[in-house]
């Protein structure tokens, strides 16, 4: 008869086990769903349907084209960015910028984390974001401490 250890060890096997068809499965549901997804848009604007590749999608790697589709892919990250420096001197809630950006408001969040974390964004407020001011004189010794230390 088995320990109560050992059929806890057991479990164990089986729960990791279950977890790893479950993510096989999810994966294989993922592929075909994203297959499905595209012959239908392809059947609609009469192209053959396009394989997708198994990588993930970014929310920053989602684009926007002109009025007329034409034109430079730019990422709604840039187009944040581009905004928060446009409105440097004031700060602006992220719902304001979603709407003007053309993303929802829980993208927008997200991509101004992101962009916080490499410094081209900081937030002032709840829920409020400004383009970072830098200081136009590097900051450093002044004068004074110079002559003093050498």
């Amino acid at each position: 008869m088995p320990t109560l250890k050992q059929k806890l060890e057991q479990a164990g096997i089986e729960l990791a086990q279950a977890k790893f068809m479950y993510q096989e499965a999810q994966r294989e549901f993922d592929m075909l769903y994203r297959m499905v997804v595209n012959s239908g848009k392809a059947k609609a604007a009469g192209k053959p349907p396009v394989e997708d590749s198994d990588s993930e999608v970014d929310s920053e790697a989602r684009v926007s084209q002109g009025a007329n589709g034409h034109g430079e892919k730019v990422t709604y990250a840039a187009k944040i960015e581009e905004f928060l420096v446009e409105h440097q001197e004031e700060a602006t809630h992220y719902r304001e910028i979603a709407r003007v950006v053309g993303c929802t408001p829980n993208t927008c969040r997200t991509l101004l984390n992101s962009l916080a974390k490499v410094g081209k964004a900081k937030r002032v407020g709840r829920g409020k974001w400004m383009y970072p001011i830098v200081p136009s004189k590097p900051l450093g010794r002044s004068s004074i401490e110079k002559e003093l230390l050498g």
